[in-house]
């Protein structure tokens, strides 16, 4: 391919998009002013990152490298002032746990795999000016050794990080005011860890300032921060000095001081903002930003490493979408741009949740399950850990709304969520056509669709691009799930007037009679789904006369149980 792209910054975000790209073919090269190992903070993984690592081919290099492995989180916060736990195999047997990693160590194995994948990189040269023509980057300054030259773009990916050179250059950074806070760490050898389960995990206390992290890395070494609001506490900083100050608020301290206790301080403190902020728009015809040059959200969950490996995989589709379709890049953007701003979101509103309360452990559990309502189908327990270990909700609805098939996993889920759920289920599995009392009501009920719901055909994230499909739109997934032909039609049909039974003859007239026994099975099931889903808000008990065009001359036996022959 002759496409070349060019990409500023050499951490998670642009490895990995280096790295992806490299492995399609295209000519990549990446700009890193820093030189490799270099020292940053953001040591704890969530289990979402593992996928990409294994994509990225370098799963194994990161279990040798003996970075300790993070089973879950341990919190003193809010009213609850013993300390409370989760654990990620709650909601993830597949991976269980995260890593906490030497940053130094484990951005340099990202950024040498981009190497082996053929990416040309060149560390300790900055990229000092992006120039733009007609709306489009156009060339790019940069400077190594005192040298400067000109290097023409065709394609431009911004990883700077917090520097956000495309954001500062449009103006497009917006600070966020709930957000401005301050980051002290430094590292203790000998820190006493918890006990066993949560030996591992990241440790978070909230104390009268701000709130404390501890991070084990190895046996012998822990990451230590505080964080506090940068207004109030400016003026101390510059009296006492960091140091003096950084460990003044350890002191103040209660489950940490006693970790702390016997422990030996191994590097000097140092200050970093944590100033969250978003750029209102991540794209144009040529160009994209990702991770911290897109947004930085607080640190309280860990999702630095997450938002910028997940981006950078939306960030590599998006360019390699435009290059095969450049005259909808603003259809290709809003759809990028919308699923990174949703994985923002879901960090932001928990981080508000926790700065603004002061709950116990379940009531933080059940709020969080209040403000992210596509995870819904799950316990507030569960929707929280899967929440902060960014996971995608619904893993069975995109089963059955792309495939019509509905996997075990989808049944699972049913016994363990809340009453809402559970009386919408409830509902329907009395409404069983197998059983000769329920038949006919079934067949004869009418679905209300909710009103934000609508299927739309627009870009969505595919195998390593954006492609266009049938999309379901509705409140809690307003980027869209792609959706069958079957899932398409059934929706189509549903007006508020058409019973299930001639929504079924509609759809069934699409299809030769030997497919109509599992086109009535998905059916069905993709009408359990949109129900315990509120797609479906509502049914209501159909007056009308029956049609029964298809449903009579039906003779499959896997289906006779869902034909109301009467």
């Amino acid at each position: 391919m002759s496409n070349k792209i060019t990409i500023i910054g050499g951490g998670p975000a642009g490895s990995t998009a280096a790295t992806m790209l490299a492995k399609q073919g295209y000519s990549v090269d990446l700009f890193e002013r820093e030189k490799f190992p270099r020292e940053h903070i953001g040591e704890s993984l969530l289990p979402a990152s593992l996928p990409i690592l294994e994509e990225l081919g370098v799963s194994k290099q990161i279990e040798d490298a003996g970075f300790l492995k993070k089973y879950g989180a341990t919190m003193v916060w809010g009213s609850d002032r013993e300390p409370w736990s989760w654990y990620f195999a709650e909601t993830n047997k597949t991976y269980p746990h995260s890593y906490q990693v030497s940053r130094p160590i484990f951005d340099k194995i990202l950024l040498d795999n981009a190497k082996l994948h053929g990416v040309n990189v060149y560390e300790g040269t900055n990229v000092n000016l992006v120039n733009f023509t007609n709306g489009s980057v156009s060339n790019i300054e940069i400077e190594k050794d005192s040298q400067k030259k000109s290097i023409d773009v065709e394609y431009l990916i911004d990883a700077s990080g917090q520097h956000c050179l495309l954001g500062q250059d449009l103006q497009t950074r917006e600070w966020d005011t709930s957000f401005q806070n301050l980051s002290v760490y430094a590292y203790y050898s000998g820190v006493q860890y918890l006990p066993e389960p949560d030996t591992n995990n990241i440790f978070i206390e909230s104390y009268e300032g701000g709130w404390i992290w501890v991070i084990p890395l190895s046996d012998d070494l822990a990451s230590v921060g505080i964080v506090v609001d940068s207004h109030t506490i400016q003026h101390k900083l510059a009296d006492i000095g960091v140091t003096q100050f950084y460990l003044s608020e350890l002191d103040k301290s209660d489950k940490v001081k006693q970790m702390l206790s016997g422990s030996q301080l191994t590097a000097t403190p140092k200050v970093t903002k944590d100033w969250s902020y978003k750029c209102s728009k991540l794209y144009g015809p040529n160009y994209v930003q990702v991770g911290d040059a897109a947004c930085f959200i607080d640190p309280l969950f860990s999702s630095g490493v997450h938002m910028a490996m997940m981006g950078a995989v939306l960030a590599s589709s998006y360019v390699k979408t435009i290059i095969d379709n450049p005259i909808d890049f603003e259809q290709v953007g809003s759809s990028y741009q919308q699923l990174y701003f949703k994985e923002y979101n879901h960090f932001r509103e928990m981080a508000k949740l926790f700065y603004s309360s002061n709950l116990i452990s379940d009531s933080y559990f059940w709020e969080a399950r209040k403000i992210l309502p596509e995870f819904n189908n799950y316990t507030s327990r569960h929707a929280f850990i899967r929440a902060v270990a960014g996971q995608p909700p619904h893993g069975y609805e995109r089963a059955v709304l792309t495939k019509g098939l509905m996997p075990q996993s989808f049944n699972d889920s049913v016994q363990s969520v809340e009453k809402s759920r559970i009386d919408r289920r409830s509902f329907l599995s009395k409404l069983d056509p197998s059983k000769p009392e329920t038949l006919k009501e079934f067949w004869g009920l009418i679905p209300k669709l909710s009103p934000s719901v609508k299927v739309t055909n627009q870009y969505i994230l595919g195998q390593g691009e954006f492609i266009k499909a049938d999309t379901l739109i509705t409140n809690s997934n307003p980027e869209g799930i792609p959706c069958s032909q079957l899932v398409k039609e059934i929706i189509s049909h549903m007006n508020g007037v058409n019973s299930i039974r001639a929504i079924a003859n509609y759809v069934l007239n699409d299809y030769p009679l030997d497919r109509h026994s599992q086109i009535l099975k998905n059916a069905y099931d993709t009408i359990h789904i949109l129900y315990a889903d509120e797609v479906i808000s509502e049914f209501k008990n159909s007056q009308q006369p029956k049609k029964r065009v298809f449903l009579d001359n039906m003779t499959n036996d896997g289906m006779d149980h869902l034909i109301d022959r009467s």
